[in-house]
């Protein structure tokens, strides 16, 4: 599953969330009985190829089922607070699915840890907290997968002035920087949502109108409001990725909100995305602005948001926008 893909995911799954009241444990108020009842079996109405088994004993209760080539089991147990619920699905491939899940009333507060393999052996693990805020619900979520992938999130969820569910927040992934998300129900169907890219621009299908196609360094950028888009292809879709400007592309004004860096007496400009450009002028003697590689012995007070650690021979770098930093010390 690409960065991407589970980036619309979290916020299918926010959605979700925003439709399903965090307090649906309430519809399970019925507490376990005090003490023992003792234990009693059944088996589920299902046709032949589904069979399983109930049992209660004490504050919890069991199952047991199979369902064509999948088998599943788990417990429910009441606690004080809430109740707790461990589920685990087999497959005959070999692909398995562990869920735990804790719900406190108290606190108006789910707490959902899964782990997913496949039957080739990769696995993806997730963390999900969603908590009752008093008019709007916060969800905050991590997966990790075990090719390297890793992505966070942390959303709000609620009801727009119709009664539509809606969602609002960022996640951020380990390669590819933070997106600012938003999602709404569309009253007739389906859901609109949106996915800003780290870079000023929007994860999307379709261009701008209006925008310009470039040229540099043999690749082909498609440019609008000075935000530059790269294509490419997922399950068969064309869609368009903001990508940082490509180096010596000039534009007409400075990155909003850059600070000024001095380099061996040369200025330049770092934006909040953690690319540099410089003051230059054109060939018809306009001010313009152009990107430019990361200057060698720039220094910075606060790293970019968008950075990643990468470690070589010992040492750590943080690596944002094709620029690699190291921490020093300066005086004290």
């Amino acid at each position: 599953m690409t960065t991407r893909s589970i980036t619309a995911l979290l916020v299918a799954v926010a959605v979700f969330w925003a439709q399903t009241d965090v307090l649906w444990a309430q519809r399970s108020r019925r507490s376990a009985p005090s003490g023992s009842r003792g234990s009693v079996s059944a088996s589920s109405r299902g046709t032949a190829s589904s069979q399983g088994t109930v049992s209660r004993s004490g504050n919890t209760g069991s199952w047991e089922s199979r369902s064509g080539n999948v088998q599943g089991s788990g417990t429910r147990t009441q606690t004080e607070e809430g109740f707790n619920v461990d589920r685990t699905f087999t497959s005959d491939s070999g692909a398995s699915k562990t869920v735990s899940k804790e719900v406190n009333r108290e606190d108006q507060e789910i707490q959902r840890d899964a782990t997913t393999t496949n039957r080739w052996g990769e696995s993806a693990t997730r963390e999900s907290t969603v908590k009752n805020e008093g008019g709007y619900r916060s969800v905050e979520g991590k997966t990790e997968t075990s090719t390297g992938r890793e992505i966070s999130s942390d959303l709000a969820v609620g009801r727009t002035v119709t009664g539509q569910p809606a969602v609002a927040g960022s996640v951020n992934t380990k390669y590819y920087g933070n997106y600012d998300v938003a999602a709404k129900r569309n009253p007739y169907g389906g859901y609109t949502k949106a996915v800003s890219g780290p870079y000023g621009g929007r994860v999307t299908t379709t261009l701008p109108a209006g925008y310009r196609t470039t040229v540099y360094h043999g690749r082909s950028y498609y440019h609008y409001g000075g935000v530059y888009y790269r294509p490419y292809t997922y399950h068969g879709v064309h869609h368009y990725y903001p990508v940082p400007v490509p180096y010596y592309a000039y534009y007409p004004a400075p990155p909003v909100g850059a600070i000024i860096i001095m380099v061996a007496g040369i200025s330049y400009m770092m934006a909040k995305d953690g690319t540099y450009s410089k003051q230059t002028t054109s060939s018809d003697g306009k001010v313009v602005y152009q990107s430019v590689p990361p200057p060698q012995g720039a220094s910075i007070k606060t790293l970019p948001v968008e950075r990643v650690l990468v470690t070589v021979s010992g040492t750590t770098y943080y690596l944002s926008a094709n620029a690699f930093y190291r921490r020093v010390m300066n005086g004290s």
